[in-house]
């Protein structure tokens, strides 16, 4: 743990930057534990997720958004005992991570060329270039051996396509010729995306012409390379003949798409656009946002024929609503084209903003109501089935736990009443480093069940009953005297447990957990994976913190964030760029209302 923390500071830091985070951990909140860190000061710390700590070190104005705390009331209610959602401000490390690879990549090309202009290099410059690199190889690996023939004309041609240098890729490629070497596919791929990012037009309709003539089946890169090059030449409609290609190997994709749909709109040939947007549909893709701009750009709003104005209406009106079904938020670039849509639609006057939802579900622009966050009685039952096969049982019970454990399980869930609420009392127990496991357990369980009235169900481990030192024996009975108890193997996965448990109790029924519980949705179908995430968001209720006698949890949002819309308006979600953890939704929308 402290190798992988000096990756973020120095060792002679870290007992000074101890005490920076020490003032921060109280407003920062943590989604997940990873472990505990202990500083030279003896600060022990709970840190979710080490890229949260380096862009505390990394965010130069030392800013970092918080939840601040929420004190309830002394007869709260389920709905008001939440603490409200914040994202993150601060960049995230992933990205700065990709930089950094990405300047590493950078070096490697300049590195292997070693040529800082573009130019032509004659057959004898690049044996003396290859026969040097082989030599520095071999220096470096006393054992190289080249894994093909063309090892190092394909890194000199990716390098070649970094940078880019069109003239450079082109001497290349005759050096190869006088060889009188086979040309390999990878290496003209390479070669049509520099062509391609340099709009080298010669040399797209060159590297095209040698995959039609040489190549039977190409991978979903080239055929995306050859795309997105011959969208760029008068010879755009031969992207189709590509795209079957793609289609007979079932790997067609919106990126594959993107630019021949925006060569038919920039052409006029608005049946195709159509076509290959319903290709989109048919095919379950979701189109880019520069397939989208570009629709929306095309289908203008303000035609003066009305049978065209009621016909592009429905195209873009089909886009958001393919969009809401697949639960997809829109950049905010989309989102400021289809405002400026809306304001220009012929005959009607439309009042545009970009606002927020209170967390109650009202929009604070136009004061409507959205869509509340809920799940058909349909869908819940189709989500229980598949997630008692796939993820409870799934393929190898014995993974999670044993057959004998899930039978008794379930006999003991089955025979006993419905519960209001299922625990998690491992991962609740665990909230607080400096703090009894088993009292902060007993806390929880004690303010639901006494103070709020609700029957529990708190699933553990064999072990919480054993370790004295954590779970006192006093907790551990006041907690089985309030609720029912039912612990497993300490092997066992709990996660299915406390699923079962919540689901078979109803739709009303709420789980008590900070875990996200994704690597039981990625098992999921897409249908019931997006059936569960609106079940998550509003059945889950995840502890922050338990202050005078007062549990607080994050506050779960009232509405739905999916596009709406009614007769006379609309509301869009967008991301606005800032970062946020796959599993957070966006606070910004466009609100559209007719007058």
């Amino acid at each position: 743990m402290m190798a992988l923390l000096s990756s973020v500071c120095s060792v002679k830091q870290m007992a000074s930057r101890s005490a920076q985070l020490k003032s921060l951990v109280n407003k920062l909140s943590f989604q997940e534990r990873a472990g505990s860190f202990r500083f030279h000061s003896r600060t022990s710390l709970c840190i979710s997720q080490i890229s949260i700590v380096q862009s505390v070190f990394t965010n130069q104005r030392g800013k970092c958004d918080y939840i601040s705390p929420y004190y309830l009331k002394a007869n709260a209610g389920p709905s008001h005992i939440f603490l409200p959602q914040r994202t993150l401000s601060s960049e995230s490390t992933l990205t700065q991570v990709d930089k950094h690879r990405g300047e590493i990549g950078s070096r490697r090309s300049r590195w292997l060329l070693e040529i800082s202009k573009d130019q032509w290099f004659t057959a004898d410059q690049w044996k003396q270039m290859k026969t040097k690199w082989i030599d520095e190889q071999q220096q470096r690996r006393k054992q190289y051996i080249a894994r093909t023939e063309f090892e190092y004309e394909l890194h000199a041609m990716e390098s070649i396509a970094a940078q880019p240098f069109p003239v450079s890729a082109k001497s290349l490629i005759a050096f190869i010729k006088d060889e009188h070497t086979v040309m390999k596919s990878q290496l003209v791929s390479k070669c049509l995306f520099m062509c391609t990012t340099c709009q080298d037009l010669e040399g797209i309709l060159w590297c095209v012409d040698w995959l039609e003539e040489n190549q039977g089946m190409m991978d979903k890169g080239t055929i995306a390379n050859a795309v997105s090059g011959l969208c760029l030449t008068d010879r755009w409609q031969q992207s189709h003949s590509f795209i079957a290609r793609a289609a007979d190997a079932d790997c067609v994709t919106s990126r594959i798409l993107e630019p021949y749909l925006i060569a038919a709109c920039e052409h006029g040939d608005e049946s195709l656009a159509k076509s290959l947007l319903e290709d989109h549909y048919s095919k379950d893709l979701i189109p880019t946002d520069a397939s989208a701009l570009k629709i929306i750009a095309t289908f203008k709003s303000n035609a003066d024929d009305e049978s065209v104005l009621e016909d592009n209406e429905h195209i873009v009106t089909r886009l958001l609503d393919y969009k809401r079904a697949k639960r997809h938020f829109p950049s905010q670039h989309v989102a400021e084209e289809l405002g400026n849509w809306f304001k220009s639609k012929q005959h009607e006057t439309w009042k545009v903003s970009h606002t927020k939802i209170s967390h109650t579900g009202v929009c604070k622009s136009c004061s409507s109501h959205l869509e509340p966050l809920q799940t058909s009685g349909e869908e819940f039952n189709n989500l229980r089935e598949e997630i008692f096969s796939k993820v409870i049982r799934g393929k190898d019970i014995f993974r999670k736990t044993t057959p004998e454990e899930l039978d008794a399980f379930m006999k003991f869930i089955d025979s006993g009443p419905s519960y209001d609420i299922v625990i998690d009392g491992l991962n609740v127990a665990k909230l607080k480093k400096r703090k009894s496991p088993g009292k902060v357990l007993r806390q929880f369980v004690e303010y639901l069940t006494k103070k709020l009235g609700y029957s529990c169900l708190v699933l553990g481990r064999h072990h919480m009953l054993k370790q004295r030192n954590q779970f006192e024996k006093g907790d551990m009975a006041v907690i089985q005297d309030l609720a029912d108890c039912f612990f497993t193997q300490n092997m066992s996965e709990d996660d299915p447990f406390m699923l079962y448990a919540t689901m078979h109790s109803g739709t009303k029924t709420k789980y008590v957990s900070r875990d996200l519980l994704r690597d039981h949705k990625a098992l999921l179908s897409p249908e019931a994976h997006l059936s569960f995430i609106k079940w998550q968001r509003t059945q889950q209720l995840s502890p922050v913190d338990f202050r005078e006698g007062k549990a607080i949890f994050k506050e779960n949002l009232a509405h739905d964030t999916v596009i709406q819309s009614t007769d006379k308006s609309w509301h869009i979600p967008y991301d606005d760029g800032q970062p946020r953890f796959s599993y957070e939704v966006p606070l910004t929308w466009l609100c559209a209302v007719k007058d």
